[in-house]
C-alpha cells in the first residue's frame, strides 16, 4: 500500500485475538478455511502469526495476532483507513511508518535473507520521502530493536534515489 506495488499470493491481516475467542473463531472458519486449532491457539500464547486458507480457492491469509507490547497496540492506534477502490469499502490499514518498522522486524526474525521484506522497506522509504514522519519512525525503530536496520534501509534508499 505505502510502497511500490507489487503482486502477493496472500492477504495479511492484524486481529485483536485473545485465547478465550480462538474456539468460536475456529468454528466459524473450519467448513470454508482449513485452521487448525493447535496452531492458532499457540500463536495466540506467543503473540505470533498464523494462516488460513480458503479451501475453495486455496488462496491464503496470514493473521498476524496483536501482541500486549507498546509497539504493537500504537500500531492499532496510528492505523488508517483506506478506501479500496473508488466504490469499494473502507478498510483499516496500519500506517506506513508501521509497516516499515514491523517488516524490518520480520526481516530480523526471518535471519535477514527475505529479499522481498527489504525491497518492500526500501520501497516505502523511497515512495513516501518527505512524507514520513522521521521521529516516529526513529523512535519505533528502537522499540523494535531494529534501529541499526532502519539506518542500514535509509541509506540504501537514498543511494538508489
Amino acid at each position: 500500500m505505502w510502497g511500490e506495488p507489487r503482486s502477493t499470493q496472500d492477504v495479511d491481516i492484524g486481529a485483536d485475538l485473545t485465547q478465550g475467542k480462538v474456539p468460536e473463531l475456529v468454528r466459524r472458519l473450519a467448513g470454508d478455511y482449513y485452521i487448525d486449532l493447535e496452531l492458532v491457539t499457540e500463536a495466540v500464547a506467543r503473540g505470533a502469526s498464523f494462516n488460513i486458507i480458503h479451501l475453495a480457492t486455496l488462496f491464503k491469509v496470514d493473521v498476524f495476532v496483536a501482541r500486549t507490547d507498546e509497539l504493537r497496540h500504537g500500531q492499532i492506534r496510528r492505523g488508517e483507513t483506506i478506501a479500496i477502490g473508488p466504490t469499494a469499502a473502507t478498510v483499516p490499514m496500519s500506517g506506513a511508518e508501521d509497516t516499515v518498522i514491523q517488516k524490518l522486524i520480520w526481516f530480523r526474525l526471518g535471519g535477514e535473507v527475505s529479499d522481498r521484506q527489504w525491497r518492500d522497506v526500501i520501497a516505502v522509504l523511497r515512495v513516501r520521502a518527505g512524507l514520513l514522519d522521521e521521529g516516529l519512525l526513529d523512535r519505533l525503530s528502537v522499540e523494535g530493536g531494529v534501529n541499526d536496520l532502519l539506518d542500514r534501509a535509509r541509506a540504501e534508499a537514498i543511494e538508489g534515489s
